[in-house]
């Protein structure tokens, strides 16, 4: 279970820029120093009250980093630039309450650089489905936007990679970070576990990400390919298709049956290939075709922001 540090601390306006110079080194010396640290994120309250979210394996190793304090120089160098600490609160994340089996992994230094991988119960080999999440491409929301997606597709019998990007009001959020974190997120798949069966992955992205799940799928490079017919041949293509994912005013994002391929329509407007609609007013994901039950624009809730 996952415990998650909470600290809210003060810095002088003119000390912020060397407080966020100093923040990936501390980041770093936590990695390397702090057993049971999984990730952190830094949030702007106000203009000068900031609260750090850190997640640790266990109490434990929260005791044990509240511990050590400022060891690292890296680490002293980020305490030197608060002013003061306002509060330090325990917390558990909520979608690891029941205790079931997820791993959080990370692809990259930056600590929205990681995924949370769900695998069924059983030796395997399970196929495997990334799941990317929306939110209008911005920090405001997170991967815990599609657990409940998650849930139900490993109750189907699928291994889920959910995987979090940098996004706008993030460090390297935008183009190209973004777009890198998303194909790096996706190679990462190569050698994490030996039940995934990496022949068979597919992408599915709700709202904004439905448009990342788009770009992956066009890729030709990268680590999960599968080898040609023909020996001799060296071509090898990436195997990841996009999977249409809605989401509704009463019900989180949903998973369609089967997740198989929908059926291409006539209609122009939705069966473009090569254009990822979005619309104010409503959620659509990227898709090379439209679903059958797709929700049409003009019933679109205009709650749900893409």
């Amino acid at each position: 279970m996952s415990v998650i540090e909470l600290t809210t601390f003060t810095v002088k306006p003119q000390n912020t820029a060397a407080m966020l110079a100093a923040r990936p080194g501390m980041v770093d010396a936590f990695r390397r120093d702090r057993r049971g640290f999984v990730a952190a994120r830094l949030i702007r309250v106000a203009e000068d009250t900031w609260l750090d979210q850190v997640e640790w394996t266990d109490d434990t190793a929260w005791d044990e980093s509240r511990a050590k304090g400022g060891n690292q120089p890296e680490i002293a160098a980020f305490f030197a630039t608060i002013d003061a600490l306002v509060s330090s609160d325990r917390g558990v994340r909520y979608d690891d309450e029941d205790g079931r089996a997820v791993r959080t992994v990370a692809y990259g230094p930056h600590p929205s650089q990681v995924g949370e991988l769900y695998v069924p119960e059983g030796e395997g080999p399970f196929p495997v489905v990334v799941l990317i999440h929306g939110g209008y491409w911005t920090a405001m929301f997170d991967r815990r936007q599609v657990t409940p997606l998650a849930d139900d597709l490993v109750k189907g019998g699928y291994a889920v990679w959910n995987i979090e990007y940098r996004r706008l009001g993030e460090e390297g959020g935008g183009w190209p970070g973004t777009f890198d974190d998303v194909n790096t997120a996706l190679d990462r798949l190569d050698g994490l576990d030996d039940r995934l069966d990496l022949t068979k992955v597919q992408v599915v992205g709700h709202s904004a990400g439905g448009q990342l799940a788009k770009y992956l799928a066009g890729r030709t490079d990268g680590k999960l390919r599968e080898p040609s017919p023909s020996p001799a041949s060296s071509t090898w293509s990436r195997r990841t298709r996009i999977t249409w994912a809605r989401c509704s005013p009463t019900r989180t994002p949903r998973s369609p049956p089967a997740l198989r391929r929908p059926r291409r329509r006539s209609s122009r407007r939705w069966s473009s290939p090569t254009r990822a609609r979005a619309s104010r007013s409503g959620c659509s994901a990227a898709t090379t075709t439209r679903s059958p039950t797709a929700t049409p624009r003009s019933r679109a809730r205009p709650w749900c922001r893409c």
